[in-house]
């Protein structure tokens, strides 16, 4: 009989109870271990879990200008505060709110507590406006990351403090309303398993004229999708084979489904039997998976050899597993012996203690799960002991070379002379600096994972924003952004950091680095040269403006429109680039890049090899490139706004007559100077040669528009260099002025040098249509600054982002 599993499944309230009968009698019956599970807190998620986990109370504690009528709703599911705040007008009061909660575990299995996550939103009652969540700050005490609510009715009271940040500064009164259910949710153990059992009977009769006996195991796989196994043992006196005596093949079972399946023992001719009972191990390893001790079956054979035994049993193949149950190991070994054995004694050697701890186990089963081991360093032996009673001495114990010990799939243990650490508590800390508000050390158990750790800017005021990525380690070892963990940024002021899709098998450090802002960046007032010579200042720039750049491919200038122009952030200070011409350019912390004649590439202003002394071109009164150098670079402590943009197909700009371009676009210098004129760099080479990057590869990263303006298709030679993906998601997706509109999409503009250019929006052209090139009798070509081809007149363009063509004659 098949029965259905599913990890994560609804149930009615009303067959809640024989579930877990069911679940009980399952469990007893087939001897499988219950799942871990991990408990989140979200605003919108249900919990999925058999079993009663429940919010039993939620009371007030200290209000501070604060009211509240808290209840829990969703059967017991989600907490609705109710919670409001008033302000006062002309005050520095404080605003606050505090409850304790109190969550029971009324199912058979274990829950971990992970973290909490409750979306926030702000509402200003006297008009509804949405204010920005970064305002209500929270913190949780009393419970943390790891700490296991036990089964059968544990319960755990911990309490919610809530901060509110007056955001018209005392200067009015008003109430401000908070809403988000606050909503436990659970979350299956992710790991994919075999869990395998021998049925009864597992004693075959092969004695006399009988040659066969059939036997049957169960098996439970949460694999997603089908798997196909092989049934071996452990005995090269017989094979295992269908019921007509044929070699059995690969068996399947469907996803998450639970089985039975039939299997037969056949004796092999010709075998020499010392005893009149064979006891042999079953193993089912699904293909590509792991191999599974299913257990021990005893064959009835017919003992035809007198034999006198006084070899101890020989044990090979010892993996010594860390559970993530706190102080278990799971040992599993093959063994050897002419005659059956009757059981094994494993010694648990800790490190600079003399006497090893032992255990035994009741019968011939090669596994054995050792229980409330103390953290330390430890190797296992394991002896075993036949029905001659031939054992192990002491002195092969101590000389044994035995072990392989194995951590997250690597040796880790050769010999007696080698340890490995056993350690199931780890700590999570946050390294940041005083700018930023981060969560408080703690404990996080083996195999868990991190949820929903809030940071924050600890003064929103201020001009400081947290950093658009982590630097976070596991174990000593640096963890990859998007794979191992994730950090979401709401918005300046507030993000969230989680690990949910690694478990935790180290101390874990997240290190928040103080920074102003991505990418590079230029202060206010920084001007930028139009395609007429004229000047405009930075934060002035508009989609509408046609820029002066430099046409690395043809050695000259240029014109071409922005395709990202950053909205406004603030710093407190800023670096003044001073130059031999007593001219400045003022740079964000952030940095930006600058062409440097030294090095013959651009680079940015805070990189080590940009220095006084430094030669970098700049434009002079007849737009000629002259070398100035760099005589001071200097910090002014001054609180400014700072911007940023990109122009399509060439990333550079002209700002304060310096050649500059965004730092993240340095990997992209195709083009170099030699002598003022032009000489294809190294990139254009390893371009010419590397593959296209379709769409596909950027699509959860920036606009399709982004991608085109921005000739990313070309960007293989800048992954893994300068090319941050991060930085362009967090920007192209929350950073960046929207584009105008036209009937709901975006907007571009489209000119050609005949073209007047005062009402500009003449020229705006919807993205994805077709532009056609005016049909004019003395123009030989529209010359195209984006791809520096020239068209046809009457030619039609795909727009999908602004153009510039220049007319030929």
């Amino acid at each position: 009989m098949k029965n259905k599993y599913k990890k994560s499944k609804k149930f009615n309230f009303h067959i809640i109870l024989s579930v877990l009968v069911f679940i009980i009698l399952l469990f007893m019956t087939i001897g499988y271990a219950s799942y871990d599970k991990l408990l989140d807190f979200s605003g919108t998620s249900i919990m999925r879990h058999e079993g009663v986990f429940y919010i039993k109370s939620v009371t007030k504690e200290t209000h501070t200008n604060a009211t509240s009528n808290p209840e829990i709703i969703n059967d017991n599911q989600s907490v609705d505060f109710n919670l409001q705040f008033t302000t006062i007008a002309n005050s520095s009061a404080t605003y606050q709110a505090v409850f304790n909660i109190t969550i029971v575990n009324d199912t058979f299995t274990d829950y971990i507590y992970s973290a909490i996550d409750y979306p926030i939103a702000i509402n200003r009652k006297s008009n509804g406006r949405i204010l920005d969540s970064s305002y209500v700050n929270y913190t949780i005490s009393g419970i943390s990351a790891g700490d296991v609510i036990p089964a059968s009715g544990g319960e755990v009271t911990f309490t919610v403090t809530f901060t509110f940040y007056n955001p018209s500064n005392g200067n009015d009164t008003d109430t401000f309303v908070i809403n988000g259910d606050f909503t436990p949710e659970t979350e299956e153990d992710k790991e994919v398993h075999f869990l395998v059992t021998l049925n009864n009977p597992t004693t075959g009769d092969l004695r006399g004229d009988l040659d066969i006996a059939s036997f049957s195991l169960h098996i439970l796989s949460t694999y997603t999708t089908s798997q196909s196994f092989n049934i071996t043992i452990s005995s090269e006196h017989f094979a295992v084979t269908d019921e007509l005596g044929n070699n059995l093949g690969a068996l399947t079972i469907n996803a998450g489904d639970e089985e039975d399946f039939t299997f037969y023992i056949k004796e092999l001719t010709g075998n020499e039997y010392t005893v009149s009972e064979e006891r042999v191990t079953v193993y089912v390893t699904p293909i590509g998976g792991e191999e599974k001790n299913a257990g021990r079956i005893s064959l009835l054979v017919d003992q035809n050899v007198a034999y006198s035994d006084n070899v101890a049993p020989i044990i090979s193949n010892v993996v010594a597993t860390i559970s993530d149950t706190e102080g278990s190991v799971i040992l599993n070994w093959k063994s050897y012996d002419d005659t059956n054995i009757n059981y094994f004694t494993i010694y648990a050697f800790k490190e600079n203690e003399s006497i090893p701890s032992t255990y035994q186990t009741p019968d011939d089963t090669e596994e054995y799960t050792i229980t409330n081991l103390s953290e330390g360093n430890y190797y296992f032996v394991i002896t075993g002991t036949d029905q001659g009673t031939n054992t192990a001495s002491q002195s092969d114990i101590d000389k044994a070379t035995v072990i392989t010990s194995i951590e997250n799939g690597k040796p880790a243990c050769k010999d007696s002379d080698s340890y490995i650490n056993y350690t199931w508590r780890f700590t999570l800390s946050f390294s940041c600096t005083n700018n930023y508000n981060c969560p408080s050390n703690s404990t996080i158990m083996r195999g868990t994972t991190i949820s929903s750790k809030n940071i924050s800017v600890k003064d929103t005021s201020s001009s400081y924003r947290l950093p658009q990525s982590l630097t976070v380690t596991m174990g000593g070892v640096n963890q990859t952004s998007g794979t191992d963990y994730t950090y979401t940024r709401s918005n300046n002021y507030s993000g969230t950091f989680e690990m949910t899709q690694k478990k935790v098998i180290g101390d874990v450090n997240v290190t928040v680095t103080e920074t102003t802002g991505g990418g590079g960046c230029l202060i206010e007032g920084t001007k930028v040269m139009l395609y007429d010579g004229t000047q405009k200042n930075i934060e002035d720039i508009d989609y509408s403006d046609l820029l002066m750049i430099y046409d690395h491919k043809k050695g000259e200038y240029s014109y071409t429109y922005p395709i990202w122009i950053e909205k406004s952030h603030i710093t407190n200070y800023y670096i003044k680039v001073n130059f031999s011409d007593n001219s400045t350019l003022n740079v964000a912390p952030n940095g930006h890049s600058i062409f440097n004649v030294d090095l013959n590439k651009y680079v940015d202003v805070i990189d080590k090899n940009f220095k006084v002394g430094s030669k970098v071109y700049k434009l002079d009164s007849n737009n000629n490139l002259k070398i100035v150098k760099v005589t001071n670079i200097e910090k002014v402590y001054e609180e400014k706004k700072y911007y940023n943009l990109i122009t399509v197909g060439y990333y550079n700009f002209i700002a304060n007559n310096f050649l500059t371009q965004e730092s993240f676009a340095n990997a992209t210098n195709v083009y170099t100077f030699y002598a003022k004129k032009l000489k294809y760099g190294l990139p254009y080479y390893l371009i010419r040669i590397a593959p296209k990057l379709s769409y596909d590869y950027f699509k959860n990263t920036v606009p399709y528009h982004i991608y085109k303006g921005s000739n990313l298709e070309n960007a293989y030679t800048m992954v893994g260099k300068n090319f941050d993906e991060d930085f362009l998601r967090k920007f192209a997706l929350e950073e960046i002025k929207e584009p105008y509109q036209l009937n709901g999409n975006n907007a571009w503009f489209v000119t050609t040098s005949l073209d007047n250019r005062i009402d500009m929006s003449k020229y705006m052209v919807e993205q994805g249509s077709t532009y056609t090139l005016p049909n004019i009798s003395n123009v030989k070509c529209f010359y195209n600054t984006y791809d520096s081809k020239c068209y046809k007149s009457g030619t039609k363009i795909k727009v999908n982002h602004s153009l510039h063509f220049i007319a030929k004659k």
